[in-house]
């Protein structure tokens, strides 16, 4: 990313200074002479350098399996002609879709555009598009519905969270609570966190000292 931001400043000053200079002839020599008309040559040159990569990028979008091959392929030479539109992420490597559904794709939209076609398709509701508009709107109803799980399950908490801290669950009302929670907090930690074994060679002292403590 580094190296394309440094890429596309050099592209913005080479286009800047090669328009400036052929519009700077044009306006010396008040008309496109020769030297103005090269000039503009010299950016349009550079401006088929600059489109080239897209223009590969293009082919190789509509030869999906030579794609797949130069991004699975880990060749650093592969990688020096390929840097500008292709990264090493390994997300998604691979995964072009086949020249088949890419033409049917294409031919869809193209299609899409032209004017005064006459079809004609099955209607279950005569004279009226409700299907075609309950069939648009269902995936949106079901990510909101997933949406409304996620918001709810943070919501009840938020509920549970206020429900407890106003019914007093777990408080603790002033010190001396505090200090006994502190006293038993060694024997509880002991009985919970301590294995079996460790209380049997002790003779029991973990579980029989906090059951003590505890129903005292």
């Amino acid at each position: 990313m580094f190296l394309k931001a440094i890429a596309a400043a050099a592209w913005v000053i080479a286009f800047a200074v090669l328009y400036t200079r052929a519009w700077d002839q044009h306006n010396r020599d008040r008309r496109w002479s020769t030297e103005a008309n090269n000039r503009l040559i010299y950016f349009l040159e550079a401006a088929g350098v600059f489109v080239l990569p897209e223009a590969l990028a293009t082919v190789l979008f509509i030869i999906p399996w030579v794609r797949n091959f130069l991004e699975k392929a880990n060749w650093k030479i592969l990688y020096a002609l390929t840097w500008w539109f292709q990264s090493r992420t390994f997300v998604g490597r691979g995964l072009r879709e086949g020249i088949v559904d890419n033409v049917k794709y294409s031919l869809f939209w193209a299609v899409l555009k032209i004017t005064r076609i006459q079809f004609k398709w099955h209607e279950f509701f005569t004279h009226t598009n409700r299907l075609a508009v309950g069939l648009m709107w269902a995936p949106v109803v079901l990510i909101y519905l997933m949406d409304l799980q996620i918001w709810y399950t943070i919501f009840s908490a938020f509920v549970g969270a206020l429900v407890g801290l106003f019914s007093h669950l777990g408080e603790i009302r002033n010190v001396d609570q505090l200090r006994l929670r502190f006293q038993f907090f060694s024997s509880a930690l002991q009985f919970n966190l301590l294995p079996r074994s460790s209380c049997s060679r002790r003779g029991g002292r973990c579980g029989a000292s906090s059951t003590t403590r505890s129903t005292g």
